[in-house]
């Protein structure tokens, strides 16, 4: 949407919004409703998509090589730099992230995992083109990688480039229908498209395999109140705030009491779609 992270732009972002909801991951549309004077200003939030998460789930163990086997004596540091590599994605330290996948890709030219991990810190630093040749080189090595997929899509929709997200995304829930991180990252696109009833199909998709994902809550009442259904806004809104109190992220939990109380209020209009 206009674009956890995480989202998302138009989401087809030309940077991520530097406000709470960019920090907290929640979407906000382009022509979503105006919650402050800061989301007001602001141009292009970070996607739901959470990239750490996605590659936590990858992060198990080492990605298998496809073209050549790693000097048994040089594994040691292989394992190290993207043990390294992973600790400094998670802790926000992504030029560091981004050396480190760097110098597991100089052990193992051909590291999926090297690829995929420095792909994520390149997103994170808005570099998106790079991203997308890193994930590309994934693919080519791993054809059905679906994290790979909705991380490229990502990068795409961070360009503009709507299209190529698109045929990403779709590939992604192709390959698996139950992922969730999918689900959210089209939506949002389809938000941005105007494709409002698209993007509630996404969501209410994207929940029913989470149900729990308090960013995508908080998102569908957006797409909701869009549409005027403000009563399912406010349901919407109101496990999320609960979700998010819970969570311990009390700024998110904030807008979505406001949102609510706006919307009761009748004074909750919507922003005029960004340029």
């Amino acid at each position: 949407m206009n674009h956890s992270t995480d989202t998302h732009p138009r989401w087809g972002y030309a940077g991520f919004l530097v406000s709470a909801l960019a920090v907290l991951g929640l979407v906000v549309p382009r022509g979503m409703m105006q919650l402050s004077q800061q989301t007001a200003n602001a141009t292009t939030p970070i996607p739901a998509y959470v990239f750490a998460n996605s590659f936590r789930l990858a992060a198990m163990g080492l990605a298998p090589s496809t073209k050549r086997s790693i000097d048994p004596s040089r594994t040691a540091d292989l394992k190290a730099a993207i043990a390294d590599g992973t600790a400094a994605l998670e802790a926000g330290d992504y030029a560091k992230a981004q050396a480190e996948f760097s110098k597991a890709l100089e052990l193992q030219p051909d590291s999926i995992f090297g690829y995929h991990g420095r792909a994520l810190s390149r997103l994170r630093m808005q570099q998106y083109e790079a991203a997308i040749a890193d994930l590309t080189e994934v693919l080519d090595r791993s054809p059905d990688d679906v994290r790979a997929f909705a991380n490229r899509g990502s990068a795409y929709h961070a360009l503009g480039k709507t299209r190529n997200a698109m045929i990403d995304y779709n590939r992604a829930i192709a390959l698996q229908p139950d992922y969730d991180i999918a689900f959210v990252n089209r939506g949002s696109l389809h938000f941005d498209l105007g494709n409002y009833e698209h993007a509630l199909a996404d969501f209410d998709r994207a929940i029913a395999l989470n149900a729990s994902d308090s960013k995508t809550l908080y998102n569908r009442a957006m797409v909701l109140a869009q549409l005027q259904q403000f009563d399912k806004a406010v349901l919407d809104l109101e496990v999320a705030e609960g979700l998010f109190q819970k969570q311990d992220q009390l700024e998110a939990a904030k807008l979505s009491r406001q949102a609510i109380d706006q919307i009761e209020a009748g004074t909750f209009d919507p922003m005029a779609p960004m340029p």
